[in-house]
């Protein structure tokens, strides 16, 4: 959307998930503050540990999970360009999102 271009959040509607923006020049640029958290439901092994890798010398296993993904944003910062030191901290009363998918990991 942007393509380098700024834009101020003008309003929300979080139950239809749509954000109303106004392109802007300000002097400030914003960072989020916000949590994530990844809770591994199960899974299968990926990689057998009995099968040698092309690319390594030892014998290594991983596994592949489901999980579920939640992230909770409580607030952001708002930061001077010219120097990126804060200048101000918003709090913000959002709810959570989550969304399921897979991860993958050594063993």
């Amino acid at each position: 959307m942007h393509q380098g271009d700024t834009y101020l959040v003008k309003s929300l509607e979080l139950t239809e998930k749509i954000a109303f923006c106004q392109r802007t020049n300000v002097k400030y640029y914003t960072k989020t503050r916000d949590y994530t958290d990844i809770h591994v439901i199960g899974g299968d092994l990926a990689y057998r540990p009995d099968m040698k890798s092309a690319y390594a010398s030892a014998q290594t296993s991983a596994l592949v999970n489901a999980c579920k993904v939640t992230t909770n944003w409580f607030g952001f910062y708002r930061i001077w360009r010219t120097s990126n030191q804060i200048f101000d901290r918003i709090d913000l009363s959002l709810p959570s999102y989550s969304y399921e998918s897979q991860v993958t990991h050594k063993i």
